[in-house]
């Protein structure tokens, strides 16, 4: 996930109804949003209340189990698995690369090179 702002976006979160064709060229073909996705505009309320009934009602189960499950579930939707991918880690800088092979029991992202595996906690990450 790259964070900042770019033209005046934010390089990060959920996009609910910004126009991806508005957003500067470079970002174009990296994002979408719900409204495009379903063909119609989407209430930032009732979505905001939809992510909040979710969450509770996750973060309400008991057991450690939970993050486990929700990386698992992650997972099923993760972008960049199986994809080339490089990583400047956070505070090092130090770049990684490797093929992405998902998220590990504490949440690092899994990449493989060779015999090799990097697991990352933070960085910025880059598609090949």
């Amino acid at each position: 996930m790259r964070t900042g702002f770019e033209g005046g976006f934010d390089r990060r979160g959920l996009n609910v109804n910004v126009d991806p064709r508005k957003a500067p060229g470079a970002l174009r073909a990296q994002i979408t949003s719900i409204a495009e996705i379903t063909e119609e505009q989407i209430d930032l309320s009732v979505a905001l209340v939809e992510v909040a009934k979710h969450l509770h009602r996750a973060m309400s189960r008991r057991g450690d189990r939970l993050f486990i499950e929700t990386l698992h579930r992650y997972d099923e939707h993760h972008a960049l698995i199986g994809r080339k991918v490089s990583v400047a880690e956070a505070g090092s800088g130090t770049l990684v690369s490797g093929k992405c092979a998902g998220l590990d029991s504490s949440g690092r992202l899994i990449l493989r090179e060779g015999k090799t595996t990097h697991r990352v906690i933070a960085g910025q990450v880059r598609l090949h």
